[in-house]
């Protein structure tokens, strides 16, 4: 995301629950009263792992969440693109005849 001007990453213990992660998105150009915030809760075993790529990748928490949540909407929105045209397909009847499923299945198995 290009037009991000400032991500804050603050972390809060919850006595005995889990750890909280807040991520503030501040965006330039657009009105205090519509910045996005995300939160979520992680076990202390995931943010173990998040705190070691941290320091392995010299990045900070924020930009790596943030690159993570934007590879997986982009991967959704192709999942379900792909699905829509599969089906857009089938209800037109363009299927695999039996010899073509047949040429595929021997060509990987």
């Amino acid at each position: 995301m290009n037009d991000v001007n400032k991500i804050i990453f603050s972390l809060q213990w919850c006595g005995l629950c889990y750890n909280m992660v807040v991520v503030y998105f501040e965006r330039k150009n657009v009105m205090a009263s519509a910045n996005r915030v995300i939160s979520l809760r992680i076990s202390d075993e995931l943010m173990v792992k998040l705190d070691h790529l941290v320091k392995a990748t010299k990045r900070n928490k924020a930009d790596l969440l943030l690159h993570w949540v934007e590879d997986a909407i982009a991967l959704e929105e192709w999942q379900l693109e792909e699905l829509e045209a599969g089906i857009k397909e089938a209800d037109a009847g363009k299927f695999a005849s039996n010899s073509e499923v047949n040429r595929v299945l021997t060509k990987w198995l």
